[in-house]
């Protein structure tokens, strides 16, 4: 993972959890792999 992808994957995270979509209690490897369930769905 480039440092471009890993800011990408941190502000669409700051994102969701704004938008509350990220339950509270995810954080560090509970939202890499929540996150990871949409690098599979969605365009690299």
């Amino acid at each position: 993972m480039n440092n471009e992808k890993a800011f990408q994957i941190g502000q669409y995270a700051a994102y969701k959890a704004k938008s509350r979509e990220v339950p509270e209690y995810m954080t560090g490897d509970s939202i890499r792999a929540w996150l990871d369930g949409f690098d599979s769905i969605r365009p690299a």
